[in-house]
């Protein structure tokens, strides 16, 4: 599997911080399959997950095993 860590230079919404502190990443992707509450508590859409999943080096959503975002807005991801 890879692992893959976002740039830190991508700016990300304000929306995010509202969310929480220092909490434990949130689940945007498990198996192959998005999260879509997940997505709306931090005020994204898909079509963002999908663009942050393709500077990751992943084209479809079913290629990820695992996609997670923190607390400071970094996209993590695990390919199948």
């Amino acid at each position: 599997m890879d692992v893959i860590n976002a740039n830190d230079k991508r700016p990300f919404p304000n929306k995010f911080y509202n969310y929480g502190y220092a909490s434990l990443p949130l689940p945007l992707i498990v198996s192959g399959k998005v999260q879509d509450e997940n997505l709306a508590k931090i005020g994204q859409t898909r079509f963002w997950l999908k663009n942050q999943l393709q500077e990751l080096g992943a084209r479809y959503f079913k290629e990820v095993h695992m996609c997670t975002i923190d607390h400071r807005g970094k996209v993590f991801m695990i390919k199948l």
